[in-house]
């Protein structure tokens, strides 16, 4: 009496208009109550997944790994097993053809920075940037740099050119030039050297010169740079002010930017403090006035109904105060 192994699944992954395989594709296999370690595509495109016992499962690609990206829905796939001897074959994937880029992150004295995170962006603008995404609810691809610098981002499409932005903790954002990759050369080495970039030094006080604790601080990108193309790195810092109403911004790169503060009982000045950081020298004594608001002697009402007119009862409303200095 043979001995029943387990049901296999197998088929091929191919490059979209090649019959060329594509290898090192990860081919995963998930099934209802079932759950299987996965495979690999040899240097040919070929792929068996072994030991399956019936049932309905669901296989799809993992190219993090490989220079490939899904066509179309082909990145998931369901079969059915009815017996514990079957053998499915022709379960095959289509792939597009991608690039990687790779390199090292280190700072200017060459010495490795670990847990940078990096982004794949084009040099549109920030706002195009996230709208884009947004609409197709998929994050951007990305990576991050290991122990000695090293990182590596898989499925870059090709013939368009791309940038690299890096962000780290202690360290100023860095935007790379921008690079190309082609199916004649679908690799490309980046290193990043990473500065500190300028810290910005102030407070923040009243309209009479006394500081203003745990104040909410950001500093941002001018309003016009949020729109406009991506040329240099950008970069957000929240803070609070102490005790004494100072505050620390650090790590900002060269460029635009407006220091923005508000707290509950003063007016928000939506225009900010502007500063312009070299991303090498840093600024000091930067002084943020805030304007208390007065208790006046005014009152707001009104009625809060439906689309159709109708009065809507237990709504709950607040007021809030917007004004530019």
């Amino acid at each position: 009496m043979a001995l029943v192994t387990g049901a296999q699944v197998s088929g091929r992954v191919i490059e979209a208009g090649k019959s060329r395989g594509a290898p090192e594709v990860g081919i995963h296999i998930d099934g209802t109550q079932h759950s299987y370690s996965g495979a690999q595509t040899d240097e040919n495109g070929n792929y068996m997944l072994g030991g399956l016992v019936p049932g309905s499962y669901d296989i799809y690609l993992d190219v993090s790994e490989a220079p490939y990206l899904p066509v179309g829905k082909e990145a998931v796939r369901t079969v059915t097993i009815t017996r514990p001897d079957e053998e499915l074959r022709g379960v095959d994937f289509t792939v597009e053809a991608a690039g990687e880029v790779w390199g090292y992150v280190v700072t200017q004295k060459k010495e490795p920075v670990p847990g940078v995170g990096l982004i794949l962006c084009d040099s549109t603008s920030p706002f195009s940037q996230l709208m884009k995404h947004g609409i197709k609810m998929t994050p951007p691809a990305h990576g991050s740099s290991k122990t000695d610098g090293y990182y590596e981002i898989m499925g870059v499409p090709l013939d368009k050119e791309w940038r690299l932005y890096a962000a780290a903790e202690k360290t100023a954002p860095q935007l790379t030039s921008p690079f190309l990759l082609t199916r004649s050369q679908r690799s490309a080495r980046i290193d990043i050297f990473l500065a500190p970039g300028t810290t910005v030094y102030g407070r923040v006080v009243d309209t009479e010169g006394k500081p203003i604790e745990r104040a909410e601080i950001v500093c941002m990108p001018g309003y016009s740079k949020l729109f406009s193309p991506l040329d240099t790195a950008h970069a957000f810092r929240p803070e609070k002010s102490d005790e004494n109403g100072q505050f620390e911004i650090p790590s900002l790169p060269a460029g635009e930017y407006q220091i923005l503060a508000q707290k509950d009982g003063y007016k928000f000045a939506a225009q900010g403090e502007p500063i312009y950081p070299n991303g090498h020298t840093d600024i000091r004594n930067v002084e943020i006035v805030l304007e208390p608001v007065g208790e006046g002697d005014s009152s707001v009402y009104g009625t809060v109904t439906d689309s159709s007119g109708r009065p809507i009862e237990n709504v709950r409303l607040s007021l809030a105060t917007m004004a530019s200095e």
